[in-house]
């Protein structure tokens, strides 16, 4: 029992028990007493931070990084959160990046995003320096001399270093492709009637140029592909072995651009000289193979690739059901280029 409680009890005994002054006056003195003995049950509760001195960027970016004990934990563990974001700012200041360009700016504020809107804005600025800090010395690739088609597959190539990386990470993928462009072999039938988009179109084949391994995501199949520009510049030759369950297998193939010069064709050969023969098309940063398999009974086949950046793609191989009416998964996984 703490002193309040026996102040309030002694009160109480001495107002039934005593009906003279004296004890009237003990009972306000007590009385004065109670009123203003501290009671720790009437404790002031935490306080909320005082965020005013913060920018209204970086209080909704504490907001946020501090939503789960807000709304799940509870105000204590939520003013708990408010403190130590508080104390993670103390003495750091935000990055200057009024030099940068708007594009730059997009690319860095998408990269550091997570940072920015789950960890707090502390991380965020750290972020936001180590951006930076990766663009000393790094000039801004020029496409001015490129197509309007050109410049699209590249962006499109370089999407996931620009939206997830980071802009160095992505003029260094846009140097890449320049240089690819540079040494592409100049195709001798093309020249010099050909359209500005049928030397895209076929340059766009150079995204598969150099050392790729393709794995399936249940790890069964593996496949690892060496591709190069033949000697003409039409085409790209490549040499491929595959390891599954079932034992090794290994061929070489040729992509290439057809006379339409919209679509494209893969012809291959394995060792056990089985042919294979499919066609291809190119829309919105995916290709699409399609192919018979065989004879009619055999259905259709069907080889997707979606390009996440200019080293890594994912892919599904399907075929059709035996109505022919139906797509059945066959295998799906993700392709590395290591050079």
């Amino acid at each position: 029992m703490d002193a309040w409680e026996v102040s309030y009890i002694t009160m109480i005994q001495l107002s039934s028990d005593s009906d003279d002054a004296c004890g009237t006056a003990w009972c306000l003195l007590l009385l004065t007493l109670v009123m203003f003995w501290p009671c720790p049950s009437m404790a002031r509760s935490p306080q909320a931070p005082d965020l005013s001195g913060l920018s209204a960027e970086e209080r909704q970016s504490i907001e946020m990084a501090c939503s789960y004990e807000k709304n799940v934990v509870g105000p204590a563990a939520y003013y708990a959160c408010l403190k130590k974001q508080l104390s993670s700012l103390v003495g750091v200041q935000r990055p200057d990046t009024s030099s940068l360009t708007s594009q730059e700016r997009q690319s860095i504020e998408m990269a550091c995003s997570y940072e920015k809107n789950v960890v707090g804005p502390a991380a965020y600025y750290a972020c936001l320096k180590k951006q930076l800090s990766s663009l000393v010395g790094v000039q801004r690739p020029d496409t001015s001399s490129l197509t309007s088609q050109e410049r699209q597959s590249i962006e499109m190539a370089c999407s996931y270093e620009k939206n997830v990386v980071g802009p160095a990470a992505y003029y260094a993928c846009v140097k890449t492709q320049l240089s690819s462009l540079q040494h592409l072999p100049q195709p001798q039938s093309l020249t010099p009637s050909a359209t500005p988009a049928q030397r895209t179109a076929l340059a766009r084949l150079g995204y598969f140029l150099g050392t790729w391994t393709l794995l399936s995501n249940d790890g069964r199949f593996k496949v690892t592909q060496n591709n190069e520009w033949s000697a003409d510049g039409l085409s790209i030759i490549s040499t491929w072995e595959e390891e599954r369950p079932s034992g090794t297998d290994s061929g070489r193939a040729t992509y290439s651009l057809r006379p339409d010069g919209e679509t494209y064709e893969y012809d291959g050969v394995n060792q056990d000289t089985e042919l294979e023969k499919s066609i291809g098309v190119f829309a919105d940063g995916s290709w699409t193979w399609s192919s018979d398999l065989g004879n009619p009974s055999s259905g259709k086949g069907r080889f997707t690739v979606h390009q996440i950046s200019s080293t890594h793609y994912s892919f599904r191989l399907e075929k059709t059901d035996s109505g022919g009416n139906n797509w059945v998964l066959i295998r799906e996984g993700n392709a590395i280029k290591s050079k």
